[in-house]
Parts: structure tokens; sequence; C-alpha cells
């Protein structure tokens, strides 16, 4: 797997881009608060397992200069209760927006809960 397999996958969305600095930190904790456990995948490749470290989750998306998804899992009842698109912008620049998310019952509280801290 390369960073430009990963690349390739930017603009299949059928959702708004809704550019939000921080976002996938703020949706990396909301999860890990509610107790699930996150994944980290590009192109369909698990680039880290489902974890509840926030540091090590954080770790493996700002290790790719690339489209990543956040996997939200519910380990217990072994069922995916969420995800988001993850695009950082190249060079790292601390601004990133999730391009597309699930529609969830977990995702949809999370969307409220961030738009609430703005």
């Amino acid at each position: 797997m390369t960073q430009t397999n990963c690349l390739s996958r930017i603009g299949k969305t059928n959702r708004r881009v809704i550019n939000m600095k921080e976002a996938y930190l703020h949706y990396i904790k909301y999860a890990l608060n509610a107790g699930y456990k996150v994944a980290v995948e590009c192109d369909g490749d698990v680039v880290l397992k489902s974890s509840t470290s926030y540091k090590k989750i954080k770790d493996a998306v700002q290790a790719w200069e690339a489209f990543i998804t956040l996997v939200v899992r519910d380990v217990e009842k072994k069922v995916t209760v969420g995800w988001a698109d993850v695009i950082l912008e190249k060079g790292r620049i601390p601004e990133e927006s999730i391009s597309d998310y699930s529609v969830t019952p977990h995702n949809e509280a999370w969307e409220k809960a961030y738009y609430s801290t703005k």
C-alpha cells in the first residue's frame, strides 16, 4: 500500500465537506469517551487496529499525508458504530477536514457535540 493509493480516493464522497480545525481529534476523543475503540485505515488496509489509546490513534493518523478512515467500534457488541474520512493538508498544516462520515446515531451525536463547542 502506498500513500498515493490513499490519495486517489480523495473527492469520492457524497456528503458536504466540513472544514473543521481539529475536527478529527474531537472525533477521536468523542468516540473514546463514549467507550468505543477506534481503528485507523487507509484504502481498506488497517494502519492501526482498534485502540483506546488517544496518542496511538492520533499518531497513526498524523503519520500519513493521505486519506485516512477512522472506524469506531463497539468491540463488546462486535459492531461498527461509525466511521469518518479524514484528509490532512499536505505538510501536516493544522487545518484538518473530515470529508465524509457515516450517518449513524453515534456520528449524529458527535456532530451535534462538535458544533455545540464552536
